[in-house]
Order: C-alpha cells, then structure tokens, then sequence
C-alpha cells in the first residue's frame, strides 16, 4: 500500500520532467539555421556566426585583425576597456547589405534591406582561426505608412525573418533570400584574406 502512495505521489513531478523536455530550449542551443549560411537562430535571437581559418598563430592573427577591423565600412572597435588581448569587440552602425552587386532588379527583395542595419560584433581569436559572432541585429528607421504620415521604428531582425514566437526562421522565399544576401555581405567584410584593407598608417 505505502508503494502505491507513494508511485502516486511521484506521479506528477515525472509528467512535468517529460514536459519540460519536450517544451524548453536547452540554453545556448541552436534551433534553426538557414542552409548553405552562417545564418542561425540561437536563444530566439538571430546572429550571424562563422569561424575564418588561417595560418597565423594567435599572437599574428590578433595584430592583424587590429590593423584590418577599421577598413570595414560602418564598423567601430569598442574603447580599449571593451577589449582582450584575444577578444575584440565592436559594432556595425548603419551598415547597409549590398545586395545589388548579385541582383539586377529589386524584384523580389525584403523590404528591410533598403533599411540600415546596427548590430554587435565578437571576434574570438585561437591559434589558426578566429570565429565572428554578429548579434543583435537591428534594422534602424523601418518606417509604416499610413496614408501621408512616415512612423519609423528601430525592430529587430527577428522581427522580419523569424516565426512561431521567434522559435524558426521564416522559410518565405524573400527571407531566404535575405539571409543569403546578408550571410553574404559579412562573410566577405570580416574575412582577411578577401581584401587588402590594412591601412599602414593605423
């Protein structure tokens, strides 16, 4: 009888564990992605996230970073008090994806990307490699019309290319499509080897 008690009473607290396992995100986890992209969405947010490889040991790859980081347009490294000797970090502000340079015509394309975009950068550097976070993407002065009146709002990239409460990317065709283009514009703007931009007299 005391067995039965007690499998009654034990009865919900093992419901609720296989609740929770089914309904929680474990923390740091990575719910989605958009294929054949740096394009991810992790804790509900969506970042861009890319590990570079190269031949430098850490020591080269972070004075080289130092020197190239100022050449990308609309970046700024954070004050020195924000910095490691192997953690940089710096923000995009309005940061425009060119999405021109790969589309004849804007047929097609997400409203937003006429928009500016402000975001947070981490650069995490090890020997051999360095990886770029791009996080809290925001699309800066998005505007609604109603009738002759311009409301211009500051939302986040989420708002456009995530769905069922920010829990999945958006699978629309223009949303994909955006994420290529923006997957496509940070690859090439954070990569070392895609351009000489080291300024000598930094």
């Amino acid at each position: 009888m005391r067995k039965i008690v007690l499998l009654l009473l034990l009865f919900p607290f093992t419901l609720a564990a296989q609740s929770d396992s089914i309904t929680v995100i474990p923390p740091g986890g990575i719910q989605d992605s958009v294929p054949e992209t740096s394009i991810i969405l992790k804790d509900n947010d969506l970042i861009f996230q890319k590990v570079y490889m190269t031949a430098l040991n850490k020591d080269d790859l972070a004075s080289k970073l130092k020197l190239f980081l100022p050449g990308i347009k609309s970046f700024q490294l954070a004050d020195a008090t924000n910095q490691t000797a192997y953690q940089l970090r710096g923000r995009l502000s309005s940061y425009f994806i060119n999405f021109r340079k790969s589309q004849n015509n804007n047929y097609g394309i997400a409203e937003f990307l006429f928009h500016p975009l402000n975001a947070d950068v981490l650069i995490q550097i090890k020997d051999g490699k360095y990886r770029v976070t791009v996080f809290n993407m925001v699309v800066k002065d998005y505007y609604d019309r109603t009738d002759t009146v311009k409301y211009k709002f500051d939302l986040s990239i989420e708002s456009f290319m995530a769905k069922d409460k920010r829990s999945k990317i958006s699978t629309r065709g223009h949303d994909i499509k955006a994420a290529k283009f923006i997957n496509s514009e940070l690859i090439n703007s954070f990569d070392i080897n895609s351009k000489t931009r080291i300024k000598e007299d930094f």
